[in-house]
């Protein structure tokens, strides 16, 4: 009788939880995630493979997003409308670091004449928060909501270095191993190597990782008030303009003081 209710009692502590997300909803988002640059426009097909769903709940999910003004089909393909922005807006409008950092980009990237970002840790990504653009473009085409490998960007590296070992073990069960150059770093041993080297320095510089002609400099802006970095500010440039020793010595301090106004203004 009391190895019963044992086997009772395990059984309920063993038995898997109930999820208690709504499918429908997951299934939706899924099929947004599944716009992007390389599939801006889909039809039903296209859009139900790359989400993983059916054809018929892709078709009722599409037909659902047009009706609410958030998709539009030109008869055989369906293209995401601007409104879909109001959906990243609300949560990017509400963050300080958004309001405070966006001027002092766009301040540097005046100065510098060179392309200013500020992204945060989304792992296993980096997750581009604001743009600020030079004069002089750039090839990489990338803007606010923009998710790219945090192993393939400076941002990523200089926050992956601010991590708590537990946190860097679940990137690595997470991080895609994709050679976007014969410079991206596709052995565990060389992105540890990295993200040492970052957490060490306070800086990360980083060339033809993503871009094979693109060099990209960071450093993490910190919430004082909890002693974490909360983002990264980062200047990209063109390695035919800009040498490591030129970046160092002049890019460098300028990413610094304007991480620290940054942080100052967060208080």
């Amino acid at each position: 009788m009391a190895w019963h209710r044992k086997m009772k009692s395990d059984a309920r502590t063993t038995r898997p939880q109930r999820r208690v997300g709504v499918q429908s909803f997951e299934r939706g988002l899924a099929l947004l995630r599944a716009f992007g640059a390389e599939r801006a426009a889909m039809t039903t097909a296209e859009a139900a493979n790359a989400a993983g769903l059916t054809r018929a709940g892709a078709r009722r999910l599409l037909m659902t997003l047009q009706e609410q003004g958030y998709a539009q089909f030109d008869g055989k393909r369906y293209t995401l409308t601007p409104r879909v922005l109001e959906l990243g807006f609300a949560w990017l409008s509400a963050q300080p670091l958004f309001g405070v950092g966006e001027p002092v980009a766009k301040q540097l990237a005046v100065r510098l004449n060179e392309t200013v970002s500020i992204g945060t840790l989304d792992i296993p990504d980096v997750v581009y928060v604001v743009r600020a653009l030079s004069s002089r473009a750039l090839h990489l085409r990338v803007g606010p909501g923009t998710r790219i490998p945090a192993h393939t960007s400076s941002m990523g590296i200089i926050l992956l270095g601010t991590l708590e070992p537990s946190q860097l073990a679940t990137f690595f069960k997470q991080w895609p191993r994709r050679r976007y150059t014969d410079r991206t770093p596709v052995e565990e041993s060389e992105v540890r190597d990295l993200i040492q080297a970052a957490g060490r320095d306070g800086f990360c510089y980083l060339r033809g990782v993503m871009e094979d002609s693109i060099a990209g400099l960071s450093v993490p802006v910190r919430d004082r008030a909890k002693g974490r970095a909360i983002a990264a500010l980062n200047v990209s440039t063109s390695l035919q303009r800009t040498s490591p020793e030129e970046a160092l010595a002049k890019l460098l301090p300028e990413l610094r003081a304007a991480a620290q106004s940054i942080e100052a203004a967060l208080r």
